[in-house]
């Protein structure tokens, strides 16, 4: 299920992609270029849910595959930015969940073996998002039969990622934005805050995904999806 973005959402996210950091002011940023040093926080639905936004970034950082798998729902779906579908930069919609987890240990694997993708070095990953379980959208599942009484939750993200290849290639998205849906999964014999839905999306005015040179002073961006969809395969 895809939602539109309202403009009191935009409205935050635009503010929020303006600022680096306000510890005091209800925004949360963390890094670039300094991944917290704290562990990794509870995903216990008795705790925030912004914890799964710490430990995705965290999980990235650290290219803890282990650590990302269990953030991510049974019934996970990951949707590309509309202007990588209709740009015809990436092949599909959207993708599932063992898609994304085979996707992603490619991409943490600085050893990776791929004639056409060369292994990333470095993962450079900052989100920027409203903090508080308040600033999280409740609304009613799609399906109340597969998921009865529940009440899942959704926040828009800023993100700031930037991908080292060898040599001085990187990939680079800039103040992105991401739509993310949390609901209370059950978990051996508790429930915890798990990301289901996970929307990505550019939003207009979108360039076309280069490979830059990290010096030639041309700042090409493009998405997370789209470096994700890189090594898919």
């Amino acid at each position: 299920m895809r939602r539109k973005l309202s403009l009191p959402v935009l409205a935050i996210v635009v503010a929020a992609s303006l600022v680096s950091c306000f510890e005091d002011g209800g925004n949360t940023t963390i890094g670039p270029g300094h991944p917290p040093k704290s562990s990794y926080k509870t995903l216990d639905a008795d705790g925030p849910r912004d914890n799964v936004l710490f430990n995705l970034q965290l999980s990235w950082n650290d290219r803890n595959i282990a650590r990302y798998d269990e953030l991510l729902d049974a019934d996970f779906i990951f949707y590309f930015s509309a202007a990588d579908v209709s740009g015809g930069i990436v092949s599909g919609e959207y993708w599932s969940r063992a898609q994304e987890i085979n996707a992603s240990k490619n991409v943490f694997d600085p050893n990776y073996s791929n004639p056409t993708q060369e292994p990333v070095q470095d993962i450079d990953l900052a989100l920027v998002y409203p903090s508080g379980d308040g600033e999280w959208t409740p609304f009613d599942p799609q399906d109340p039969v597969k998921y009865p009484g529940e009440t899942w939750y959704q926040k828009i993200v800023v993100y700031n990622l930037t991908v080292q290849l060898p040599g001085d290639f990187q990939y680079v998205g800039r103040n992105k934005q991401a739509e993310f849906t949390v609901r209370a999964a059950a978990a051996d014999s508790k429930q915890i805050w798990q990301i289901v839905i996970w929307l990505d999306d550019a939003g207009s005015g979108f360039s076309d995904f280069v490979r830059t040179r990290r010096f030639a002073g041309i700042v090409e961006e493009t998405t997370w999806g789209r470096v994700k969809s890189l090594y898919g395969e």
